[in-house]
């Protein structure tokens, strides 16, 4: 697969990761309970010279708002370029993609 290819591929699946942001539900409510054991988040960074996406989610099992186990998803992607002046002003074309999980 190519390089723009996967890191295609990597910003689908940060896009999906973010719906899923706005689609899940944390399930009933009730006054005063915030046991609340997942949290869901992203965000873009975009600029004339690059563009990344980022998602993941928090959970514990515990509850956020208490210590212990907490286990982290993360998976973003993006492309940047850029003039180098060490490069005798050559671009510099690049991309990333990564995908971590984090226990602590």
């Amino acid at each position: 697969m190519s390089r723009g290819g996967r890191v295609s591929a990597a910003m689908v699946v940060a896009v999906a990761f973010s719906g899923c942001c706005v689609c899940v539900s944390t399930g009933p409510a009730r006054a005063g309970d915030d046991g609340a054991q997942f949290l869901l988040f992203s965000g873009a960074d975009l600029w004339r010279d690059g563009r990344f996406m980022h998602g993941g989610l928090q959970w514990s099992p515990g509850g956020l708002d208490h210590e212990g186990f907490t286990l982290q998803l993360l998976a973003s992607g993006g492309l940047y370029r850029y003039r180098s002046g060490a490069l005798d002003n050559a671009w510099v074309i690049g991309a990333e993609e990564e995908a971590q999980v984090l226990p602590g």
